[in-house]
């Protein structure tokens, strides 16, 4: 199986993910954003994808991060579910998929 992960930051690693899948042998291949790496532009490249978190938000200001593009990562996980590959999506991840199914995401209330 062809795994690929999209990365945020460099403290957000794929972790048992990525031994997992180096333990089952499959192959990986990783989009690092915060290298102003290229989204793959479709799924045909992968199985499986797996979405990472980070600081990042779906929705608001992100202008501190110039290389995030929610919107291309919303479309590329639209892609693969059309495509029937699996895809996982942790924490941020679980928020981009959730849009990407038509759900929204909010912004956290004040614990003051």
């Amino acid at each position: 199986m062809k795994i690929h992960f999209i990365l945020h930051e460099a403290f957000e690693a794929p972790g048992a993910y990525l031994a997992w899948a180096a333990l089952s042998g499959h192959d990986i291949s990783t989009t690092k954003v915060y290298q102003y790496e290229k989204l793959p532009e479709n799924a045909d490249s992968f199985d499986f994808l797996i979405v990472m978190g980070g600081p990042q938000s779906p929705i608001g200001d992100n202008s501190e991060f110039p290389y995030f593009d929610a919107k291309a990562e919303i479309e590329l996980i639209r892609k693969a579910v059309k495509a029937n590959k699996f895809v996982v999506g942790v924490c941020l991840g679980a928020q981009l998929l959730g849009e990407a199914f038509g759900g929204k995401t909010k912004k956290a209330l004040s614990m003051k």
